[in-house]
């Protein structure tokens, strides 16, 4: 799922990717998150990359399903499993813009473009 807010990707079966195009808040993207898990219900686990909103340090952050909605108490700072971490890296590799039009540091942002284009 890609809309201009955020792109979705399922890792595995129940288990999905989350990835903030933008520097906005989880809160406000959070009903178009809770209609994919409605749709899709064996969905249990979401994992998040706020790399736009939190920068380098505080990027990944992982959810539980309660009633077919994100469970806000499970959400939690993680550092994710390196394949997470890899398809976020992707990610953001295609689509260097979004880095290059973000809030990030200056520092942020040439560590970023220096470290996804060895991934690219």
């Amino acid at each position: 799922m890609n809309n201009q807010n955020l792109h979705i990707e399922q890792l595995s079966k129940g288990i999905y990717l989350v990835i903030a195009k933008n520097s906005f808040r989880p809160e406000f993207y959070l009903d178009a998150v809770n209609k994919l898990i409605q749709r899709d219900k064996e969905i249990s686990i979401l994992y998040f990359d706020l790399l736009l909103k939190n920068g380098l340090k505080d990027r990944f952050y992982k959810a539980e399903t309660k009633n077919h909605k994100v469970n806000l108490a499970s959400f939690e700072s993680i550092q994710p499993a390196k394949d997470i971490e890899d398809k976020s890296n992707l990610f953001f590799a295609k689509n260097m813009h979004l880095i290059t039009n973000s809030y990030l540091s200056a520092a942020q942002k040439f560590l970023l473009r220096k470290s996804l284009l060895v991934e690219a």
